[in-house]
């Protein structure tokens, strides 16, 4: 049997059909190896072994007569064969779950379960009046709160963890993942009655470069934001902390100043804090995670609806 060129194995996955032998559950495997980054995380997310995932994809690739992955930096890489298959694989499963749905809305009687990925104060200030709101027109359904952070989203989304996720804009590697915006949040400085800043209505950003500083923590989305505004200047970090309410909290007892988003300040109402206006214009976007690929049933998309027509609007009547 002679070896098939790169273009005939293309060709060989544009075809209608693609083969005899391949079926739902293999591409079913070999997705959710592309979505996890690897067959073991895979594997884990399928409930089953690893050998077990890696025999189907195995069997694929002598279908096809192509190599699906290649290894760059001790990572798995998909081939053109592979970028093929993946974007069809997401059409033939969204298809797939889409008519699954169909089928069981048949009697009208369907109940399903959406996980929505948020941080804390979403889930605890915002999404409460939402929810009840939902469950109130779809009693049948069921609603998870999947606590996290923005910068985590899009590994929840790619893995299938989070069906969709709300928080804020953060940047991102894959393609198949998008963001749409709700509202934008302008950052402020937030620091002690007894701080040199108190008696201010504006503050300079660069002067806040000279006092102790409390940030979030690293790689968080709001400190890459802060970080790429001051270019090659640093803030003087006394302390950095994952959650906003513990910067507040050490704000208030005058460990340093900080800077936070003033969505994040509505939702708490933090009293013993000066809250000052910046001198530049900065902000950061809240929205929606979600996948652009993904099949979402005719529920899924009106909690999604619901969350963009009641979210803003929650936030703008807290008093």
């Amino acid at each position: 049997m002679f070896e098939k060129t790169t273009k005939e194995k293309i060709k060989t996955l544009k075809r209608t059909g693609q083969g005899d032998n391949m079926n739902l559950t293999q591409i079913r495997y070999f997705n959710q190896t592309v979505k996890c980054k690897g067959v073991l995380a895979a594997s884990q997310k399928l409930f089953i072994s690893q050998p077990a995932v890696t025999k189907q994809i195995k069997l694929i690739e002598e279908e096809i007569g192509a190599k699906l992955f290649y290894k760059k930096h001790n990572r798995f890489q998909l081939t053109a064969a592979g970028s093929i298959l993946y974007n069809k694989s997401c059409e033939i499963l969204s298809l797939f779950n889409e008519l699954d749905d169909d089928l069981k809305n048949i009697d009208g009687i369907h109940s399903e379960r959406i996980i929505v990925g948020c941080g804390s104060l979403a889930a605890r200030f915002i999404l409460p009046g939402i929810i009840k709101n939902f469950l109130k027109k779809f009693p049948n359904n069921d609603i998870s709160i999947f606590e996290c952070g923005s910068n985590e989203m899009e590994d929840l989304l790619a893995n299938d963890t989070i069906d969709f996720g709300i928080g804020f804009q953060a940047k991102l590697k894959n393609k198949n993942i998008e963001f749409e915006k709700l509202f934008p949040s302008a950052f402020k400085v937030i620091c002690s009655k007894k701080s040199t800043f108190a008696g201010l209505n504006i503050v300079k950003i660069h002067d806040l470069l000279e006092f102790p500083y409390i940030s979030y923590n690293v790689n968080s989305v709001i400190t890459n934001l802060l970080e790429k505004h001051l270019s090659n200047e640093n803030f003087n970090e006394v302390l950095n902390a994952q959650y906003s309410e513990t910067i507040i909290k050490y704000v208030q007892l005058d460990f340093g100043v900080s800077i936070v988003p003033d969505y994040i300040l509505k939702l708490l109402k933090p009293t013993g804090i000066e809250i000052k206006e910046l001198d530049v214009k900065l902000s950061i976007d809240v929205g929606i995670f979600k996948e652009k690929n993904k099949y979402l049933s005719p529920i899924h998309k009106k909690c999604i609806d619901l969350v963009k027509k009641h979210y803003t609007k929650r936030v703008e009547n807290i008093n």
